[in-house]
C-alpha cells in the first residue's frame, strides 16, 4: 500500500523558524492560522476574510482548509508560545476555543 502524499499548496509555504512548523501565506509575513483564527473570531466568510486581509479568495480558502486540517499543530504551537512567554514573565490569557 502506498503512503498518501501530503497536499500540494499553491498559496502556502514553509518558512524557517526554530520551532514553528505551520505554513505561511506565500509572499506575506502571515501565518495561515492567523487568517483562520480571525475568520472564526469575527464570524467572517472566506470572501470577507479575503477582503479583510487583502488576499485572493483562493489563498484564504487554502489557509482555512489547511488550518482546519492541522488544528492540533496550531494549538500545540500556541501552547508552546504561551509557555515561552510565561517563562519570560509575560502574562498571557487562555487559548481561543
Amino acid at each position: 500500500m502506498e503512503a498518501a502524499l501530503p497536499p500540494t499548496w499553491q498559496w502556502l509555504v514553509q518558512r524557517p523558524h526554530p520551532w514553528r512548523r505551520q505554513l505561511w501565506i506565500k509572499g506575506r509575513k502571515l501565518q495561515a492560522s492567523a487568517v483562520w483564527l480571525d475568520a472564526q473570531a469575527n464570524g467572517l466568510s472566506a470572501a470577507e476574510a479575503a477582503e479583510n486581509w487583502n488576499l485572493p479568495l483562493p489563498a484564504v480558502e487554502e489557509a482555512l482548509a489547511y488550518s482546519e486540517a492541522h488544528r492540533a499543530l496550531i494549538e500545540a504551537e500556541a501552547d508552546e508560545e504561551r509557555q515561552r512567554l510565561l517563562a519570560e514573565g509575560i502574562a498571557v490569557g487562555n487559548a481561543p476555543a
